[in-house]
């Protein structure tokens, strides 16, 4: 089972899975990351002796269950809670936690990370981010509550483009930039090209917003005055 998850992994997936250091969580909590395949493939790594599948859905639960019942590695401590993402308590409170998020929207993101943050005030906690849309808004809230970057990335899946966002609540790490830094600087022709492509995308849907949204607005004049560049 842990070799189809594998096989099984979107390039966006897999990019978040890259991202996860070895030897690193005590507790990762996959969170309605594609029927579980995220959490599924760190048990085949380093990253973490307990993994927790969280989903509101109860059908992917208990067909996640039975799968893990059967092709779980005996050495992970792993389980599935059918519950909504925001009230999650992260215990134990001492360990070291790791929250993915991919797949849903960046407003319904920031909303589960806040109240997680709420619930769990004395927990330290990374978050591995990768919503579909409204990163500017994700950006802001992870601003307001003064998380830290640990790093980020643009990747393309199925002509799509993607930002992944890795932040925590350590507060020595670097600040959050509103529209991302590390994101446009690229290394090859082809990354220059997929950052000037994005960053032509998020101005154009800013433009077409500008006059309905102050918010919109903000990102319109932040997204203006970012440049792509080669290292």
């Amino acid at each position: 089972m842990i070799e189809y998850a594998l096989a099984k992994l979107s390039s966006r997936l897999n990019h978040i899975r890259e991202m996860v250091p070895e030897h690193t969580y005590d507790v990762i909590w996959d969170c309605c990351c594609d029927h579980g395949l995220l959490g599924l493939s760190l048990m085949n790594s380093n990253s973490t002796r307990t993994v927790k599948f969280v989903d509101v859905v109860p059908t992917i639960m208990e067909q996640l269950n039975k799968q893990l019942s059967v092709h779980a590695p005996e050495y992970i401590e792993w389980s599935t809670l059918c519950e909504d993402v925001s009230t999650l308590q992260l215990l134990p409170t001492q360990d070291r936690h790791l929250v993915l998020l991919a797949g849903v929207g960046g407003e319904l993101s920031a909303r589960f990370i806040e109240q997680i943050l709420t619930n769990n005030p004395t927990v330290t906690i990374d978050f591995l981010l990768c919503p579909v849309r409204d990163l500017f808004m994700l950006r802001k809230t992870l601003i307001k509550k003064q998380l830290a970057l640990l790093d980020e990335k643009l990747v393309t899946d199925n002509n799509r483009i993607y930002e992944i966002l890795y932040v925590s609540t350590r507060a020595q790490e670097k600040t959050i930039s509103p529209v991302g830094e590390k994101i446009w600087q690229t290394n090859t022709l082809e990354s220059q090209q997929i950052a000037k492509h994005y960053l032509a995308m998020l101005t154009k849907h800013y433009e077409r917003a500008a006059n309905r949204s102050a918010i919109a607005a903000e990102a319109l004049n932040l997204y203006r005055g970012v440049n792509v560049f080669s290292d």
